[in-house]
């Protein structure tokens, strides 16, 4: 939907240059994601409140300064990575990028949260934050890039992330806020 208004909105180099940004973030980020999916599941499905509380704050504690410097990273390498993976077309990715690896930063911690769920088989919860998630980022897309333009896409991004992260938080406010 949003790659679909962006080239109406705009055209399909933004639509391209968007849909790199997606991929050079689905790159960096495979890196975390594949480890989540090996360890997380299978350690989160064995602890209850107080293991898997500790768990995810260890956890947060150990991605979190990771995904700082990978994002730093590849903000700072940006124009190389793009001249890497593309061509000089998709140096509209430059007006992207900064809020896109913020949200990536927010989405690192989504996960962690999100893999709960999942380890804990509440799929009906996993399939409506992943609903939550695709609604808030089109509207979001769609209000963002006709008060911001092009750069409001990223915006809306992190800002869908920084959402998704609160409501993911308080459903686990009982598991990861509160005293037991």
């Amino acid at each position: 939907i949003v790659r679909y208004y962006i080239s109406e909105k705009f055209d399909a180099n933004y639509a391209g240059s968007w849909e790199a940004m997606w991929r050079i973030s689905a790159i960096y980020l495979l890196f975390l994601t594949t480890t989540f999916k090996f360890y997380l599941v299978p350690t989160f499905t064995n602890l209850e409140k107080n293991g898997l509380k500790k768990e995810v704050f260890k956890i947060w504690k150990t991605t979190l300064p990771i995904i700082i410097i990978i994002t730093l990273a590849v903000y700072i390498s940006k124009d190389i990575i793009i001249n890497i993976l593309f061509t000089s077309k998709f140096k509209l990715v430059n007006s992207l990028i900064l809020f896109h690896l913020l949200g990536d930063i927010v989405k690192i911690n989504c996960w962690v949260l999100g893999n709960i769920l999942v380890a804990k088989a509440k799929t009906t919860h996993f399939i409506l934050f992943q609903i939550e998630w695709s609604i808030v980022f089109v509207v979001l897309s769609i209000i963002l890039a006709n008060k911001y333009d092009f750069a409001g896409l990223s915006i809306a991004y992190f800002t869908t992330y920084l959402i998704h992260f609160l409501l993911l938080n308080i459903y686990f406010r009982k598991l990861l806020w509160k005293n037991n």
